[in-house]
């Protein structure tokens, strides 16, 4: 079809509007809550609990999400997603405004933020498989991929900014925008493909039924290997390389510039897989990207200075569209119209279940080993990712999108 084509479709600009929406709505909080924690605490520490206890909070509901997700109609969860997200962020400015927010109020709204994320996000990404061709796929997620970017360069200084000017006026803008997400999905046609509810069998047994289901493929397992290895191996390092600048005093500015160099590359990677992911074979891309990533660890364990460690932190996030656009494209292309909730549940769970620990991980081994040996071991556990993937002779023998429908998940 095309991305002309794809703008062609009533659904497809639907679909994207809600999600964009979404996505800005929540990049726009990320920073401001941090910055509301501080200052309703005074601690640093109970600052970043608020994060990591959304994070545990929305892996650990995305485990039953799937199963939901595949049960209902996906449509109406994208509205109801985006409601509870105006509610909650918009009870979070009046309170602000007001003076009533507490560290535990605003505690109890990013949990349940985390929750409804949890349980109902993943209707974003298997309603899209319902609204495109499945050959359209790949680019759809590299054009995501690039919205993706562009929303996290830009949502955390601008959600910084309005902070500045206005405390509650983050949280004011990201319900408005949440309220846009809502109205955007309701425009979304109910289609032939989507679920109907079923209550037929337990939500316990829908669940397993949809990891022994992910467990049972050939290439997926290696698939999700290869990227929970990646992911921890990446994070480690990033997060390494953050905690290293904030120790040796870095100006705030500089650290910020370590996530703007690797989205600006994000958004490189995406045009560039947008364009080209038609043609390309996704088994090769899944090995030369994992190697190139391990490339640009590596140095980070022999080099020193700012310049370097941006640059190389920065090019980490170049080839990750393409691993994107094509591996997991081809996992949902592959998957089954009605698996489509829980495989994502799956592969998302899987993939970022190690991941969790890696600031914990990556402050241990700085105290520890010094910020080298971290970044060495942080390539060492990409280059076991390397590893996985080029012994698989089935993953490497996964061909370009063209070729999926003679090829087995």
């Amino acid at each position: 079809m095309g991305a002309l084509g794809l703008w062609a479709s009533r659904d497809y600009r639907a679909w994207f509007a809600s999600d964009t929406a979404s996505v800005v709505g929540a990049s726009l909080q990320t920073l401001a809550v941090s910055l509301v924690a501080y200052a309703v605490s005074g601690s640093v520490v109970a600052a970043g609990w608020v994060s990591t206890v959304m994070l545990v909070t929305q892996q650990l509901a995305a485990i039953a999400g799937g199963a939901l997700v595949d049960r209902h109609d996906r449509r109406t969860l994208m509205a109801l997603n985006a409601l509870v997200g105006a509610v909650l962020w918009g009870v979070a400015a009046v309170l602000l405004a007001t003076g009533s927010l507490t560290l535990l109020s605003l505690g109890v709204v990013c949990v349940a933020f985390a929750l409804s994320k949890g349980l109902l996000g993943g209707s974003t990404g298997a309603e899209l498989r319902s609204i495109i061709d499945i050959r359209d796929y790949p680019r759809a997620r590299s054009m995501a991929e690039g919205r993706d970017a562009t929303a996290t360069m830009a949502g955390s200084p601008l959600g910084g900014a309005l902070y500045a000017i206005c405390p509650w006026a983050p949280f004011a803008v990201s319900a408005v925008l949440f309220c846009v997400s809502g109205l955007s999905a309701l425009r979304l046609r109910q289609t032939a493909e989507s679920p109907r509810p079923t209550h037929a069998s337990p939500l316990a047994r829908d669940i397993a039924d949809g990891w022994r289901w992910a467990a049972g493929r050939r290439v997926l397992p290696r698939i999700i290997a290869v990227a929970s290895l990646l992911n921890l191996g990446v994070n480690v390092a990033l997060y390494g390389i953050q905690l290293e600048l904030v120790a040796t005093g870095a100006d705030p500015t500089l650290i910020g510039l370590v996530d703007t160099g690797q989205c600006a590359c994000m958004l490189l990677g995406s045009v560039v897989a947008g364009r080209a992911s038609a043609r390309l074979h996704v088994g090769r891309v899944v090995c030369v990207s994992t190697a190139l990533v391990a490339l640009c660890v590596a140095p980070l364990a022999l080099l020193d200075g700012f310049p370097v460690t941006l640059a190389f932190a920065s090019l980490m996030g170049l080839p990750t569209p393409f691993m994107n656009a094509l591996g997991l494209g081809f996992v949902y292309a592959k998957t089954p119209e009605e698996l489509q909730g829980r495989a994502a549940s799956a592969v998302t769970v899987s993939a970022q279940a190690f991941s969790m620990f890696a600031p914990a991980i990556a402050g241990g081994l700085l105290a520890a080993v010094g910020f080298h040996a971290l970044a060495g071991i942080a390539a060492g556990i990409v280059v076991c990712a390397l590893a996985v993937a080029v012994s698989s002779v089935e993953l490497r023998g996964i061909p370009e999108p063209t070729g999926w429908d003679g090829v087995e998940l």
